[in-house]
């Protein structure tokens, strides 16, 4: 029997597994990883954890396993698609892992998104994050850019280590290219021109190749210390919610993904793009399967908001304790929190891009306990997703999903569930999507060194082991629509409207 080691660096944590050549996760480990906030706008996490932690794991699990290191024909790895990592000559990080949450290169973000919008909106993929993170660098930090000889991602940073990468070798795989902000989506390329005119040489950036391109091989160093045979070969990888999407057998046309992680995100799977020039709800990510995208909308720490409210405002040390007894004084308030919207744009809004806005809570008064607070942020989370909803119809009205596949920890909360059921009048199924990137990467990994001959080598995705449906309240529904069309107006129109409205269904009941 062959195995693939796969692993996820994500936001919130890593994710290492064993995947047999039949496509079953033998094993696997999680270990979860923190973030730090220090002062407006910063937000850290510590490179060299990712990669001492990543090698840590491979060895527990080849222990845990007890599979023979010589049956591990491939890696892969996955990673968390918005934050860069600038490397000097000798690949040594040196400005540390900017990443995604990360807002101190938020002004850049507008200036470019104001000055190249048509670019940003037709050609790019529509959702800049990177690439304005670099021009803060280049000009915040000049002697640290000149220091940087390529800007990479989590993932490639990883693997660079683990295969000795001297810099000719750095690469991200197309799907990475989602949010950066500089690449021409279709050619699947940076665009030169663009680049060179903000001053920033295409020189400094990877190579792009296809995830499944062997980018190196398992150093002797590295081997010693991870337990897997020097010169195994490493696969590119793929961004984690592409690769999240292939392991879960979500790549059919038409397909409704929402994942409630430390960002919330809805994604419909389509064969094309159709761009708007003028402030566009819907980005796009290029699937694994070449050709093919991802279409969403998604909030930029969306879900890392109830994190937040959790911890600084809820009582006790078990933070799952302090989930469930919010969710269980919340689930017997009624619809809309009593006249109380959340407003969850903490980095200001994305889809369509707005940095002006961030976070809030409208029509506070004294009667609001904890528990409304953490309603309405469920429900406001909902309502942005409904939104998306809207947007992905009128791009693709082709489209007739009756049900949202939904992944990620906040699937766990069947309120929530619930409560994003009844505001977007459709069916939820949640999933378990623990193994769905890991098994995402091994497919990559197995296609790149011909194990199989194509990217869906088996079936991924039976609904009928997905008992749990969440169906949609029309009642419910009704109620929702009045506060949706608030919550809407709360970014377009004058507050004082907003309050009268909001007043006004309070007072209904």
């Amino acid at each position: 029997m062959k195995y693939l080691l796969s692993g996820d660096l994500g936001t919130s944590g890593i994710k290492i597994g064993l995947v047999s050549e039949a496509g079953e996760l033998v094993e696997s480990t999680y270990q979860s990883v923190r973030y730090h906030t220090q002062g407006s706008g910063r937000v850290i996490q510590r490179v060299e954890t990712f990669l001492d932690e990543t090698l840590r794991l491979i060895r527990l699990i080849i222990e845990k396993s007890q599979v023979d290191p010589r049956d591990i024909v491939a890696l892969s790895l996955s990673s968390q698609m918005g934050g860069i990592i600038g490397v000097d000559k000798t690949f040594v990080a040196i400005t540390g892992l900017d990443m995604g949450l990360d807002l101190l290169s938020e002004r850049y973000n507008r200036w470019f998104q104001d000055r190249y919008a048509d670019f940003v909106n037709l050609k790019s993929c529509g959702s800049p994050r990177n690439f304005p993170k670099i021009l803060w660098w280049k000009r915040e930090r000049p002697e640290i850019y000149e220091q940087v000889v390529k800007f990479v991602t989590l993932n490639t940073y990883v693997v660079g280590r683990m295969a000795g990468y001297k810099n000719q070798d750095v690469f991200i795989d197309y799907t990475l290219l989602s949010f950066f902000g500089n690449e021409d989506m279709v050619k699947r390329a940076w665009s030169e021109e663009l680049s060179q005119e903000l001053g920033v040489s295409v020189d400094k950036l990877p190579r792009i190749v296809p995830p499944w391109t062997i980018v190196g091989k398992v150093s002797s160093e590295i081997a010693e210390k991870c337990g897997l045979l020097g010169g195994t070969p490493i696969v590119a990888g793929a961004g984690d919610q592409p690769a999240g999407f292939l392991g879960g057998g979500f790549c059919e046309f038409g397909t409704l993904v929402d994942v409630s992680g430390s960002s919330t995100l809805l994604s419909l799977y389509v064969p094309f793009p159709v761009r708007e020039r003028d402030n566009p709800v819907v980005m796009y990510m290029p699937s694994v399967i070449p050709g093919e995208y991802h279409a969403f909308t998604y909030i930029n720490g969306g879900g890392t908001t109830l994190n937040w409210f959790v911890e600084e405002f809820a009582s006790g040390d078990d933070r799952e304790e302090m989930y469930r007894e919010l969710t269980e004084r919340s689930e017997v308030l009624p619809l809309g929190s009593e006249g109380l919207i959340f407003l969850p744009y903490f980095g200001g809004r994305q889809c369509s891009y707005d940095d002006t806005i961030r976070g809030g809570f409208i029509g506070l008064s004294w009667w609001h306990k904890r528990e409304h607070l953490f309603r309405s942020i469920l429900e406001s989370l909902a309502y942005n997703q409904a939104l998306g909803f809207s947007a992905l119809h009128r791009l693709f009205p082709w489209f007739s999903s009756w049900k949202v596949f939904a992944m990620g920890g906040g699937t766990r909360n069947r309120l929530w569930n619930q409560i994003k059921a009844d505001v977007l009048n459709i069916q939820y199924i949640p999933v378990d999507d623990y193994k769905f990137p890991l098994l995402g990467n091994a497919i990559i990994a197995g296609y790149g060194i011909g194990l199989w001959d194509n990217l869906v080598p088996f079936s991924l995705r039976r609904e009928e082991v997905y008992p749990t449906t969440f169906y949609p309240n029309r009642d419910n529904n009704r109620v929702y629509r009045e506060f949706l069309s608030i919550y809407e107006r709360l970014i377009t129109s004058p507050l004082s409207k907003t309050f009268l409205l909001l007043r006004e269904l309070s007072e209904r009941g």
